[in-house]
C-alpha cells in the first residue's frame, strides 16, 4: 500500500496498492464519526487500536490490518473492491 484515504462524504476508504503498474486500488465502506461524539459509547471512543501493517489481496478481495494489541497476533479483516484505475 502506498497511500490510504478515507472520505467522510462518500463513507469509503481507498488504498493505493503497490502492485503492477501502480494503478491498482482497494476500496471499502466505512463508518466515519468523531470519537468524542455524544452518540458514541465511551468504551468505543476510548480504545483505538494502532495498525502496524495493512495489506489488500486482489485474489481474495480482502484487506487485513495487523493490530498492535495483546500478543501482537490480532488482525482486522474486511472485504474490499479491488480494481485498476485507468
Amino acid at each position: 500500500m502506498t497511500a490510504l484515504k478515507c472520505d467522510g462524504d462518500t463513507y469509503k476508504c481507498t488504498a493505493n496498492l503497490q502492485f503492477g503498474d501502480g494503478k491498482w486500488i482497494a476500496q471499502w465502506n466505512v463508518s466515519v464519526l468523531h470519537q468524542a461524539a455524544a452518540s458514541v459509547p465511551a468504551r468505543v471512543a476510548a480504545a483505538p487500536v494502532p495498525v502496524t501493517a495493512l495489506k489488500c489481496d486482489g485474489d481474495t478481495y480482502k484487506c487485513t490490518a495487523n493490530l498492535q494489541f495483546g500478543d501482537g497476533k490480532w488482525i482486522a479483516q474486511w472485504n474490499a473492491a479491488v480494481s485498476h484505475q485507468a
